[in-house]
């Protein structure tokens, strides 16, 4: 099923993107593909009914403007797992591990449904998420090269390559790895490390048999990284093509009002505001939550802080809150329920600060913005780029202190007090040495983000050389087929 009136098929190239089905991995690929559509490839963007409402203005807009760009749909099978109608990504289900593991172990059922899409629609190429392994034996039985979508940093997949080297016999989740002089422990490495060696057996050879990387980040950032992943021995083609976010600045400039946040960031100093975030998949107990809150109080700065609830969500959010808190803070202080326009909010000239959770996309949008952060990980892989922030990139501070027990697993951390979340808003938004230098940093790694998708930039460079690359491959697979 198309949800867009075809173009005319006057293109050379024509790739498959296939997301993973949560927004952090939905939004930057459909970014991705939205790129590669402005630049004449004919793009088919894979999901399913459900995340429809999400994907589809961008997507009828990019075909109303002339793209060759549509969205193929996938049936969802609810009835096979027990879900209920319309759970068809992670931001719909509660937020347990049980929960998403039942989630991952359901869209594997997607593989005949893709097979046969692929099948109808002949493909030249398939870009599908690190998160699906088993796309790469599937492109394979049908002769098309997949090319793997990660969404984190060069610098992230070679730590956390040299990291499994090195754990083959560790079983201290607290005795840190040492690599490029970057410390992690086991109990901060993404949940796959966690498990049987096999399963990382999966994911590292199903990407050493695909034809290359895409990644959403670009070669200025820690330059050392991008020639290591591509001289690692894979012969790895690797392309960074990002930050693909930038592909919205104008429209975030120029953006409604939504809940008159523009508003009210409007009447704040520049750099005044921190904006408190932690994507749409984090989990907090309520003690963490009532520390937060205090320490926001007691920073006695402005702020922005967007929350999806304790334990029981939105609607018990009065139960955690510190006593009287809202009244307190009135006038500097702004509690946003659910959802917030954070591109907008990032690129408003009174955001001073970002305390969030490292997660990639969240990341790249604060360097574009030249916004500092305050990094707070959470899981997956958000503790390796935490210490790209602070320690390699030095954009940020870390809001978990030394001593403070951190984990991917929500169960084994400690709560971070409200003393140190002062001082950790302190470090970045105060007035001495190390708060101007964090913010030079992070100015710099602004204009060096958007200059890179400019007309000559890396990004757009590299964009060019892959559609030029994939194109000629497509050319000359047609004319052997033609024989």
């Amino acid at each position: 099923m198309s949800s867009t009136n075809n173009t005319q098929d006057h293109h050379d190239l024509h790739i498959f993107f296939f997301p993973y089905l949560a927004s952090g991995h939905m939004i930057p690929l459909l970014d991705t593909a939205l790129l590669f559509a402005a630049r004449g490839v004919k793009v088919s963007y894979v999901t399913t009914a459900g995340n429809l409402p999400s994907l589809l203005p961008a997507v009828s807009s990019a075909a109303a403007n002339g793209a060759s760009m549509q969205l193929l749909l996938l049936p969802f099978p609810f009835e096979e797992a027990g879900l209920p109608s319309g759970c068809e990504n992670t931001n719909s289900l509660p937020m347990t591990d049980a929960a998403h593991e039942k989630f991952y172990n359901l869209i594997q059922l997607l593989q005949q449904p893709l097979r046969q899409l692929i099948v109808d629609h002949r493909p030249d190429f398939l870009v599908a998420d690190e998160l699906y392994p088993w796309t790469s034996d599937l492109a394979i039985s049908l002769n098309i090269p997949r090319v793997v979508f990660n969404g984190t940093s060069h610098f992230t997949i070679c730590i956390l390559d040299q990291v499994e080297q090195m754990m083959v016999n560790s079983r201290d989740d607290d005795k840190p790895f040492v690599v490029h002089e970057i410390e992690i422990t086991k109990a901060e490495l993404p949940k796959v490390f966690h498990y049987p060696k096999i399963a990382l057996d999966m994911f590292r050879e199903a990407s050493n048999k695909s034809y290359g990387l895409l990644l959403n980040s670009f070669d200025e950032l820690v330059p050392e990284y991008v020639e290591r992943l591509k001289t690692d021995g894979k012969s790895r083609r690797v392309w960074n093509v990002g930050p693909v976010s930038l592909r919205h600045w104008k429209e975030a400039d120029n953006g409604k009002d939504d809940k008159g946040i523009k508003a009210w960031l409007d009447d704040k100093k520049d750099r005044s505001v921190l904006y408190i975030a932690f994507g749409s998949e984090c989990v907090f107990s309520d003690d963490q939550l009532r520390e937060i809150g205090l320490g926001l109080e007691g920073s006695g700065r402005d702020f922005i802080w967007v929350v999806r609830g304790g334990g029981g969500g939105l609607d018990t959010i009065g139960d955690w809150l510190p006593k009287g808190f809202e009244e307190k803070v009135e006038g500097r202080g702004l509690v946003v329920r659910g959802w917030a326009p954070q591109r907008m909010i990032l690129n408003h000239p009174a955001l001073g600060a970002f305390m969030m959770q490292c997660g990639w996309n969240s990341t790249l949008e604060a360097l574009s913005c030249g916004v500092p952060m305050i990094a707070w990980p959470l899981h997956s892989e958000q503790f390796v780029n935490e210490r790209l922030i602070v320690q390699v990139l030095g954009t940020g501070a870390s809001a978990i202190e030394q001593g403070v027990k951190r984990s991917i697993f929500a169960e084994q951390e400690e709560v971070v007090k409200a003393e140190a979340v002062k001082r950790a808003v302190d470090r970045v938004m105060g007035e001495g040495g190390e708060a101007a230098e964090i913010r030079s940093r992070a100015e710099k790694y602004k204009k060096i983000s958007r200059s890179v998708v400019e007309e000559g930039g890396s990004s757009h460079v590299n964009l060019t050389c892959m559609i030029q690359e994939l194109t000629k491959v497509a050319r000359e697979k047609k004319r052997e087929t033609s024989y």
